[in-house]
């Protein structure tokens, strides 16, 4: 079922998290899904729908809270990003090595497994 799909998205985001030193948001994030996701979804689709409501409702609050903390870790990678480009690609040691390096044919960049 593709709902559930929405749990791994909270489980990469939560490993992303922790490894960008958000450790705090990543706890935050579970927390958040579990009290304002699932329970109050799960009381309100199980009054309109039964028991089938109880599983939409942990779904949709996955859903939810999972795309919320995706989007904040892509958030955080960018802004990641624009505090450690590179500005010195574009001196002349720099394309001097980056031509060097494609130039030998016979190096594999492949890791042997």
């Amino acid at each position: 079922m593709i709902g559930f799909s929405f749990n791994g998205v909270l489980f990469i985001a939560n490993a992303a998290s922790n490894n960008l030193n958000h450790a705090t948001q990543a706890t935050l994030f579970n927390f958040a899904k579990a009290l304002f996701g699932t329970i109050p979804l799960v009381y309100l689709f199980a009054q309109w729908f039964g028991a089938a409501g109880v599983l939409a409702g942990e779904l949709a609050g996955a859903a939810v809270w999972g795309t919320i903390a995706l989007a904040v870790v892509f958030w955080q990678i960018r802004q990641l990003e624009r505090e450690h480009t590179c500005v010195s690609c574009t001196e002349p040691e720099v394309a001097e090595a980056m031509a060097s390096l494609s130039a030998h044919p016979n190096v594999s960049w492949a890791v042997p497994m």
